[in-house]
């Protein structure tokens, strides 16, 4: 994973695997629930949390990538590559529409809505690997003739836009840290200041985040 001496790459590889490991919880948690005849109300009510924080984040991770990241590196990406991306986002839609119907029936949830949660999840995953990937050496690519300025202004306008749309950010900081380990949660921290990670995350918001903690990494 980049340093944070390149900012872009950092930011969206943070997020990608943040994204990656949350829906193989989505999909291992979902199995297991589902053949289960009865789960733990607490319990449900922080995997909703979570599946809702994580579509929340994809929402607005693709939505910046449209509205910011793609026209800045225009010149960069072919026509055909931006189209083959954005085609990418509107191909997973229906999955993360049907995770989102899923998780707002009420609780408690019979098997068949968690055995529903794990087939939309299951089939988010190929197309959410693919694009993953193909992204990835698409902008890194593209972005290698910026300058540092460039990539920490692109960088700084991606997180800005992901701030706003992604939901609470005591919701959605946390799990993108804790989703996170080792060297990817500390690449990834290196971009947020202090007060963010060192006092919000794990002492102000841990509140709001509690219900998630049993899908997420060890703080």
């Amino acid at each position: 994973m980049p340093t944070a001496t390149d900012p872009l790459l950092t930011g969206i590889q943070g997020i990608h695997r943040a994204i990656t490991r949350a829906l193989s919880v989505l999909v291992e948690e979902s199995r297991k629930f589902g053949s289960q005849d009865s789960v733990d109300h607490k319990i449900t009510e922080g995997f909703r949390l979570y599946a809702h924080t994580f579509c929340d984040l994809l929402h607005a991770h693709h939505d910046g990538e449209e509205e910011i990241g793609f026209p800045r590196l225009r010149a960069q990406l072919s026509a055909e590559a931006v189209a083959t991306l954005a085609g990418q986002h509107q191909d997973m839609l229906p999955a993360h529409h049907a995770i989102q119907t899923f998780v707002a029936a009420p609780i408690p949830w019979p098997q068949e809505t968690w055995r529903g949660i794990h087939r939309a999840a299951l089939s988010l995953m190929p197309g959410w690997i693919a694009h993953r990937d193909a992204e990835e050496k698409l902008i890194a690519e593209a972005s290698k003739d910026f300058s540092p300025r460039e990539k920490a202004a692109l960088a700084k306008d991606l997180e800005a836009h992901g701030m706003a749309h992604a939901g609470p950010g005591p919701l959605v900081v946390p799990f993108i840290i804790y989703n996170l380990e080792g060297k990817d949660r500390a690449a990834m921290c290196s971009l947020f200041p202090f007060i963010l990670k060192g006092v919000l995350v794990p002492y102000v918001w841990r509140g709001a985040y509690k219900p998630m903690l049993p899908f997420l990494f060890p703080r």
